[in-house]
C-alpha cells in the first residue's frame, strides 16, 4: 500500500456482488480493477487492437485473462462515449484492449469474495453513492496516528459512506518508535468511539512502522495497543501488516488477531505463504492501485482489498449490538443532610461483559442544570457481566448543598487512563438513568458551625461530639449535632458519647424555663433493625417517627441508641424545639 507523509493507509473494502444478477439487469457497474488482476468478462467483451480502437475479436461471458495495463480513457466514434480501457491477455488467446463494464474480477476457484477499498485523505471527497453503486459492500478509512493526528476526511468518509450504505470501518496508522501503545490505543478510541457503531467493521491498526524497535519489543507494543483498545471498546481489533513486518516482527501470540496482509500484485483470494504466526489472513489487500467509481472519477488510485466468505462471515468482523441500561437505582435514605457520603445502588443490564466508571450527579428536583456531584477523583470502577449487574458507589454530598428535593442521574464512563478514577480525559458514553425526587437535604448547618455558635471550643467538640472517635463528622454526629435554629428557641447544649461499642447514647436540657417548648426527636430510618430507649421515668421504647418531651417530663432527657445487628441501616436524627 502507498504511502505517504503523515498518511499512511487508504483503508476500504470493496464487495463486488454476483456477475449474473447485473447481467439480469442489462447492465453491469463499473468495478474496481488492477493491473495484474485476474478477471472474466461480465457479458460477451469485444477486444481491441488499442482503447477505443479497431474489434479483432470478442470473448464471451465467463472467459477469464489477466490484466496487464490501463486503465486508458477512450470514446468510441458512435456516439463519443468515453469509456475506461484495460488490456487484458486472455487465456483463450488474442490479447487486447477492452471497455471495463465488460470485464470483473474473476473468483478464485472454491472461494467466495467480497471486495473492498481503504481510504484516507489521499483520496480526496468520495461520493460514497458511487462508490456503493460500484458494489462496495465494507470500508475502512483512516482515522488516527500516532498520539494527536486526525485523519481530516475521517468524520467525512464515516458519515458518508455509512449514509451509501457501506459497512465502515476505522484504522489507526501506528508510531511505535515515537509513542507507548496504550497512548496510541487511547487517542484512536477517543476519535473513534462515536463512529464504532453496531454492524460496522472492527477496529484496524496499521503496522507498518516501528521496525526499529526489534521483534520483541515491536510485537509487545502491538500486543498492548489491542489489549487497551479491546479493553475499551470490547473490540478485539484486526492487524493489517505486509509479508515483510509479519514474517520478522510479529511473534507467535500475535496470531490471537486476526491479519490483514498486504500482498499488492496478488490474485485476489490467492493463498499466501511467509505470514510469521498466521497460517491464513482475514482481509487480504491485493492492490495499491485500483480505480474504483467515486474517488477522483475512477482516476485515483485507491487500495483494494478482499475478504473470503459470504457475509455471514464477514458478520463475525462487525460490531455487535453494544448497549448498558441502568434499570432501577436507589439510595440507602430518602433525608440527608450536606456533607455526608451516601451509597448509590443501581442495576445495569448489559449486552457485554465490561468495566466502566459510574458517575453520579444530583440536580435540583426537575432540573436539567446545576448538579451538584464528587465526580471527579472518585474510584467508582464497576464490573458489567452479560445480563443484570448490581453495582454501587459511595457518594459525598457537597456541604454547601442547598436544601431542597433532587433527582439523582447516573452516568457510565469509560475509564480511559485505567486507573479506576474519573477524571480528565475519561469519555461519558451517555446519560443513561434520572431517578426523580431521589433525596431531600435538610436545611440543618453543619456540626461544626452549630458548635462555634455554641462557643464551644476545637477540643470540646471533639471531646463531646466526635461519636465514633474516628475525627471526622458523620452523618449520625451530623444528625445529632445539628440542631434547626427557630426565634424563640431555648438554649440547648446536646452531648453525643459513646456509652458501650455499637451504641449512641445523646443527653440534651428540658428548657426550664421554657415549659411551652416541646422538643422533638425525629427519625428517617427504621428503628426495627435497633433498640432505642428514651430515659425520662424509666427506659420506655423509641420506635419513632417521632418521639416528644412534655414539660411535665424531667428536665434532662437521655435518648440511647444500639443497633441489633452489625449492619443496621444508616440512622439519621433530628432534634427539634418547638413552641406549643
Amino acid at each position: 500500500m502507498c504511502r505517504a507523509s503523515v498518511s499512511p493507509r487508504n483503508f476500504r473494502p470493496l464487495f463486488l456482488l454476483c456477475v449474473g444478477a447485473f447481467l439480469w439487469l442489462g447492465a453491469i457497474p463499473a468495478r474496481a480493477l488492477t493491473v495484474g488482476q485476474r478477471i472474466q468478462a461480465s457479458q460477451a467483451a469485444n477486444v481491441r487492437d488499442a482503447p477505443a480502437g479497431t474489434k479483432i475479436s470478442t470473448r464471451a461471458l465467463g472467459d477469464t485473462g489477466t490484466i496487464t495495463d490501463g486503465p486508458v480513457s477512450g470514446s468510441l466514434t458512435q456516439g463519443g462515449t468515453v469509456y475506461v480501457w484495460w488490456q487484458v491477455d486472455w487465456d483463450t488467446g488474442v490479447d487486447g484492449w477492452c471497455f471495463q463494464d465488460g470485464l470483473a474480477p474473476a473468483p478464485v476457484e472454491g472461494a467466495e469474495l467480497l471486495y473492498g477499498i481503504d481510504v484516507s485523505r489521499w483520496q480526496g471527497a468520495i461520493t460514497w453513492s458511487e462508490v456503493a453503486g460500484a458494489d462496495i459492500t465494507y470500508a475502512f478509512c483512516k482515522g488516527t496516528e500516532g498520539v494527536d493526528y486526525t485523519d481530516p476526511q475521517f468524520t467525512a468518509n464515516m458519515n458518508n459512506g455509512r449514509a451509501a450504505g457501506v459497512l465502515m470501518g476505522i484504522y489507526h496508522f501506528a508510531r511505535p518508535e515515537n509513542n507507548t501503545a496504550l497512548d496510541e490505543a487511547r487517542h484512536f478510541v477517543r476519535t473513534a468511539t462515536p463512529y464504532l457503531l453496531a454492524g460496522g467493521m472492527r477496529p484496524v491498526l496499521d503496522l507498518e512502522s516501528g521496525s526499529t524497535l526489534g521483534k520483541a519489543a515491536l510485537s509487545a507494543w502491538t500486543r498492548t495497543w489491542c489489549q487497551e483498545v479491546e479493553r475499551l471498546t470490547t473490540l478485539r481489533p484486526i492487524i493489517y501488516t505486509s509479508r515483510n513486518y509479519a514474517a520478522n516482527f510479529a511473534e507467535t501470540n500475535l496470531n490471537a488477531w486476526p491479519l490483514w496482509i498486504a500482498v499488492p500484485g496478488f490474485a485476489p483470494g490467492a493463498a499466501v505463504s511467509g505470514m510469521g504466526p498466521w497460517t491464513k489472513w482475514t482481509f487480504q489487500q491485493y492492490s495499491w492501485t485500483g480505480r474504483v467509481p467515486g474517488i477522483g472519477n475512477a482516476s485515483v488510485d485507491v487500495d483494494l482489498d478482499a475478504f473470503e466468505g459470504d457475509l455471514a462471515d464477514l458478520a463475525a468482523y462487525q460490531i455487535p449490538v453494544i448497549t448498558h441500561t441502568i434499570t432501577a437505582s436507589s439510595l440507602p435514605v430518602a433525608e440527608a443532610v450536606p456533607g455526608t457520603v451516601l451509597t448509590v445502588n443501581a442495576t445495569i443490564e448489559s449486552t457485554v461483559p465490561r468495566k466502566l466508571l459510574l458517575g453520579a450527579a444530583f440536580y435540583p428536583a426537575g432540573s436539567g442544570s446545576g448538579a451538584v456531584s464528587d465526580n471527579a477523583g472518585a474510584n467508582n470502577l464497576v464490573t458489567l457481566t452479560t445480563g443484570p449487574s448490581e453495582v454501587s458507589r459511595d457518594f459525598t454530598l457537597p456541604a454547601a448543598m442547598a436544601p431542597g428535593k433532587y433527582d439523582l442521574q447516573l452516568f457510565l464512563i469509560n475509564d480511559m487512563n485505567g486507573d479506576g478514577l474519573i477524571a480528565p480525559g475519561d469519555t461519558t458514553i451517555g446519560l443513561v438513568h434520572r431517578h426523580a425526587n431521589a433525596l431531600t437535604v435538610t436545611v440543618t448547618p453543619s456540626f461544626a458551625v452549630w458548635a462555634s455558635d455554641q462557643g464551644l471550643t476545637g477540643a470540646q467538640a471533639a471531646a463531646d461530639f466526635d461519636a465514633d472517635g474516628d475525627g471526622a463528622e458523620n452523618l449520625a454526629e451530623y444528625a445529632f449535632g445539628t440542631l434547626p435554629r427557630s426565634a424563640g428557641s431555648a438554649p440547648r447544649e446536646p452531648r453525643l458519647v459513646w456509652s458501650a461499642p455499637g451504641e449512641l447514647t445523646f443527653t440534651f436540657p428540658r428548657a426550664s424555663n421554657r415549659p411551652d417548648l416541646t422538643w422533638t426527636v425525629e427519625s428517617s430510618a427504621d428503628l426495627s433493625a435497633w433498640s432505642a430507649f428514651a430515659t425520662v421515668s424509666g427506659d420506655a421504647p423509641f420506635t419513632g417517627p417521632a418521639w416528644s418531651v412534655a414539660e411535665s417530663e424531667p428536665a434532662l432527657v437521655s435518648l440511647r441508641f444500639a443497633p441489633l445487628t452489625a449492619t443496621q441501616p444508616l440512622l439519621f436524627l433530628r432534634v427539634r424545639a418547638e413552641q406549643r
